[in-house]
């Protein structure tokens, strides 16, 4: 790598040497040459982020937590070129620095990286991509993911239970939401962008409950079953704010002061509400904390209620069932079962 920056760093002498001695390079490698150098002069991260990043493929909301978190990483090296920080000697320290944040925070961090870097290569392969040049115990220890923690990511069952208790006493329009942004987020098992970009004109009355029609994950429409009590817990929450039926327009999720709420602000209530739940010794002091808690709690109870883990993939909209299969290890034990059965 540093015999190709001394080589790229004397373009104009190779021309100049191609002239004199009409050596032949091959086509376009001294406009590739160029372009790099000028690709290393920029010093301003909106300008490597339009070069190098844009055109991801990634959706709108993906691309944008990638771009915010690959900053960060910026302001991390004191505005050094990203190229030039990229060393998992880096990479190591920006990680380290963030033993303060979730496991669910340093784990985007880490794929916002993998992304930045993999674009790098892809526009010039003699790169050194350093996400494939670290140890195999480096490489380890950032590739921790939910999986190595899932087991603190789901409320049990009695957890679940005495939260919606606790909950029900505060009937005010801040413990009627939420009130319903748990029981909504853990009976639909949505994403947190899913469940603040929804609408009434989404949720549907069926013969059965209700279904919930939406855009997903990766631009996919998806329908879903939706709890009953989840829907009148929204209702509720809803008449209550706003003084009024929900039109078909209105967003179900709302926060106190706003018409809607963003995933950030529903990630902040449901902390809190736990949170507090902690404190009232409902729900476990080391629970991991993140609107994502209700989701795994979702998957987690249908698995134990006996679903097949098909169709619970099929309802959480996991393109794999292998992502499904994590929460496999969460399910209660069946010891006893098998004993009864046994006998």
């Amino acid at each position: 790598m540093n015999d190709l920056i001394t080589t790229i760093s004397k373009t104009d002498e190779l021309l100049l040497y191609q002239k004199m001695h009409g050596a032949g390079f091959p086509d376009g490698l001294i406009d590739l040459i160029r372009e790099y150098q000028a690709d290393m002069a920029i010093t301003n991260w909106d300008d490597f982020a339009r070069r190098f990043l844009m055109g991801s493929g990634k959706a709108k909301s993906t691309y944008s937590t990638y771009l915010v978190s690959c900053r960060k990483f910026h302001e991390f090296t004191g505005g050094l070129h990203p190229v030039q920080a990229g060393t998992p000697e880096w990479i190591e320290q920006y990680y380290d620095s963030l033993d303060k944040l979730d496991l669910n925070t340093r784990v985007l961090r880490m794929r916002s990286l993998k992304f930045m870097y993999a674009k790098v290569e892809e526009k010039y392969s003699f790169c050194v991509n350093p996400f494939n040049e670290m140890s195999e115990s480096l490489s380890k220890k950032l590739n921790r993911s939910k999986k190595d923690e899932s087991e603190r990511d789901s409320l049990t069952e009695t957890e679940y239970k005495g939260l919606l208790k606790s909950l029900q006493i505060d009937k005010s329009v801040k413990g009627l939401q939420d009130y319903s942004f748990i029981r909504f987020g853990v009976t639909s098992g949505m994403r947190a962008q899913e469940l603040v970009n929804l609408r009434w004109e989404n949720i549907q009355k069926t013969e059965t409950g209700y279904s919930a029609t939406f855009i997903g994950k990766g631009n996919k429409v998806r329908t879903i079953q939706i709890e009953t009590e989840a829907v009148q817990a929204c209702r509720r929450a809803f008449r209550e704010r706003f003084g009024r039926v929900p039109r078909p327009f209105d967003k179900v999720l709302n926060s106190r002061t706003t018409e809607g709420i963003s995933k950030s602000g529903l990630h902040l209530r449901i902390k809190a509400v736990v949170e507090v739940a902690k404190d009232a010794e409902i729900i476990r002091r080391n629970l991991h904390v993140s609107t994502h808690v209700l989701r795994h709690t979702c998957a987690t109870r249908l698995l134990d209620a006996g679903v097949d883990i098909y169709s619970v993939s099929r309802h959480l909209g996991h393109s794999n069932v292998s992502t499904t299969d994590r929460y496999l290890h969460t399910r209660q034990d069946l010891t006893a079962a098998f004993e009864k059965m046994a006998s």
